[in-house]
């Protein structure tokens, strides 16, 4: 007797016995170490059977899976992986296997989490073979593993604290895999929607598994419409069923994402955020819905994080500025050529250095893009500026700095109403964490906004309501010491009507800070001092002459 024929009876022998144990008295009298035996032979003697022989061994395994105790049902589990992994029939997992897992899920047999893992991991092994062997074979039986991984979603939102982060994982990857190689568009909304409560899980890297699920189905399989689920978002025509009955819950999920705890999770979403931009043939419908988004990540504590989404935001302008080049030539090419150059020129003349992450000036498209953004926006801001919240105040009040940052000259409808709320928030002792991002935004709208808007709103405020005159001078100052000097050269005299008109004149530290710095920039241009020498105002001759001649 060959090698081979001693193998064959070994194994038939070990998995008949193992198979008719419940129907005789004799075959009852088996203990669990002699399965376990007989198991393990045939684990480790199966890869040596002819193909013929090997289907029948793991068509006896289905059969007894069904019966036996968990601890063998685990090891069947093994056997299978293994025996799949050396012979792939088709026909033998459409007819035996996935109906076989079917009935185990049915009838409650996967009691524990380390059987649903060995369950999915055979699932794995599956679509990993019948990626290789061809699509046609995998699409054969999609449906079945789809049914059975949304089974176990179900099953784990129930009582998600009660299985390990590996089984959720798995899930995950397992979704990817899938997808990878079928078309998942129509159930790709459903399956997002059994995740979400993922993104809540106490372990993070569970959290960027679902993040990296979501981004993938929806750039590659069409699930952008649940979009409006994720950030929380109903169309104000739109009026659900619900609504009328009892209240309507919307739950902002991108919202939690963006206060994470974990960076690594931050970083992952904003990643995600990016890629829809990007990659997602609907990203225009969903623009308004995700750029707020993607700003909050220049708010992030984090300093790489702030420096991806500073890069990131420019690669979506670039981006869009070749959607404009093809769609309105003649208005970019004027833009761009003419009047950009103009504006910049006229920037440059600024001593404000912009604040990181902001290593130069946006590009066009960026700053078209949250200009137009940021219209919608605004009011909101303003109004959490005085949340009860530090953290959100403070986040407010740096998402409004960074958008005037983008929006630049465009801002100038909107600067008595930007003033006026950091007026408000400088004046307010509760407020002191949020006084240096106040003046860097005066700073930002004096080196953008032309010097007549904002110094008229400082003459009327002062003037007309006699107010904080330490905060207004405060504000005024920043405003000045950013502002072009080409610019405010031609408002020193609306400066000083300004100064001399509160009593506190130059007993004020930012009065004095204002002077000096005006005496610093006449002296270090000739053409002022020939234009203001001759003025007919002598008191605004006066004061030009204190400021030059006299220390």
């Amino acid at each position: 007797m060959n090698e081979e024929t001693r193998t064959i009876i070994t194994i038939t022998h070990a998995l008949n016995i193992l198979n008719e144990k419940n129907n005789s008295n004799y075959y009852s009298q088996i203990t669990r170490i002699d399965m376990m035996e007989y198991l393990k032979i045939v684990e480790k003697e199966i890869d040596n059977l002819n193909n013929e022989n090997k289907i029948q061994a793991l068509k006896l395994l289905l059969h007894l899976l069904t019966k036996e105790k968990e601890i063998f049902q685990l090891k069947i589990f093994s056997i299978l992986i293994k025996g799949i992994k050396s012979i792939w029939n088709l026909d033998m997992i459409i007819r035996y296997i996935l109906p076989t897992i079917d009935y185990f899920i049915e009838n409650q047999l996967d009691k524990s989490e380390e059987l649903i893992i060995e369950i999915l991991s055979l699932l794995y092994e599956i679509v990993f073979i019948s990626k290789k062997q061809s699509e046609t074979e995998l699409k054969l039986i999609n449906n079945n593993i789809l049914k059975i991984i949304l089974f176990y979603l179900k099953k784990i939102i129930i009582k998600p604290k009660q299985y390990d982060k590996n089984l959720k994982i798995k899930i995950l990857k397992l979704i990817i895999f899938i997808g990878e190689i079928i078309n998942l568009y129509l159930i790709s909304i459903q399956i997002i929607d059994s995740i979400l409560f993922l993104l809540n899980d106490s372990y993070s890297i569970v959290c960027i598994n679902c993040i990296k699920v979501i981004e993938f189905l929806l750039i590659k399989h069409k699930g952008h419409e649940i979009i409006c689920k994720l950030s929380g978002f109903r169309e104000n025509n739109i009026v659900p069923l619900e609504w009328w009955y009892g209240k309507e819950i919307r739950f902002n999920y991108f919202g939690t994402l963006v206060r994470h705890h974990n960076y690594k999770v931050r970083d992952t979403f904003y990643h995600m955020i990016y890629q829809c931009f990007m990659e997602m043939p609907e990203s225009h419908d969903y623009r308004t819905l995700l750029l707020s988004y993607l700003l909050s990540g220049l708010q992030d504590n984090n300093e790489n994080i702030k420096n991806k989404s500073f890069i990131h935001i420019e690669q979506i302008g670039i981006k869009f500025e070749k959607e404009q080049q093809q769609e309105q030539m003649i208005s970019y090419l004027f833009y761009l050529n003419e009047a950009e150059q103009i504006i910049k020129k006229h920037f440059q003349t600024s001593k404000y250095i912009l604040p990181l992450p902001f290593k130069h000036r946006p590009c066009y498209g960026s700053r078209i893009l949250i200009t137009e953004h940021f219209c919608r926006i605004f009011h909101a801001i303003l109004q959490e500026l005085t949340d009860w919240k530090s953290d959100c105040r403070y986040l407010s009040l740096s998402l409004l700095r960074n958008c005037l940052i983008y929006t630049e000259e465009h801002i100038t409808p909107k600067v008595p109403e930007i003033l006026n709320a950091l007026y408000n928030i400088m004046s307010n002792p509760e407020f002191n964490d949020m006084i240096e991002m106040s003046k860097e935004c005066c700073n930002i709208i004096g080196k953008f906004v032309y010097p007549f808007i904002w110094i008229d709103f400082f003459k009327q405020i002062i003037i007309i309501h006699q107010s904080n005159y330490q905060v207004l001078f405060n504000m005024l100052y920043s405003c000045i010491i950013s502002c072009p000097q080409t610019l405010l050269s031609s408002f020193y005299k609306d400066i000083y009507s300004i100064i001399y008109s509160t009593k506190l004149s130059q007993q004020n530290i930012y009065v004095c800070d204002i002077i000096q710095f005006i005496k610093t920039t006449i002296n270090e241009n000739e053409n002022i001092c020939d234009t203001y020498v001759n003025e007919d105002d002598n008191k605004w001759r006066g004061f030009y002459l204190d400021i030059v001649v006299l220390e």
